[in-house]
């Protein structure tokens, strides 16, 4: 117990200490999906019409839930990301550069998935990567393309 208290007392007083709590991401406010060179790698959240106008520019979604919900119903061209290096190679085969735009999902606001998955993919290289918040559950109760 007192390990810990003096381990977070001199984390807290180190300039190079790790954060305890996890900050928010940005919110886009405005992206040129046709930039592909970026100074520093984004992860950024995307809202439900900013997530349908990257989609309609047939930027890549990507479904970071189980594939057992992936395969009951996701984002209609939605690549699964149950198998992590199937996806990398779909992607790598879909893409020019891994500075292309890149979103994933999951089930809503509640889930983090999508925002795990792209802390990965942005450890593989990747540099603009969006999340979008509403996920599933936003998308289909707007009646965007599905396929089950």
């Amino acid at each position: 117990m007192v390990s810990t208290i003096i381990a977070l007392s001199v984390n807290a007083v180190n300039p190079n200490g790790i954060t305890l709590l996890a900050k928010d991401l940005p919110q886009l406010d405005k992206v040129d999906i046709t930039t592909t060179e970026v100074s520093e790698p984004i992860i950024a959240t995307l809202s439900l019409e900013q997530a349908k106008s990257f989609y309609d520019s047939g930027i890549p979604f990507i479904d970071a839930r189980h594939d057992e919900y992936y395969y009951e119903g996701h984002i209609k061209g939605a690549i699964p990301s149950d198998n992590y290096m199937e996806m990398i190679f779909t992607l790598d085969s879909l893409l020019e550069k891994k500075t292309a735009p890149i979103v994933t999902y999951c089930d809503g606001d509640d889930c983090g998935s999508s925002e795990e998955l792209a802390y990965d993919l942005q450890s593989s290289g990747y540099t603009k990567i969006y999340i979008f918040v509403g996920g599933w559950t936003e998308w289909t109760n707007a009646n965007y393309p599905v396929s089950k």
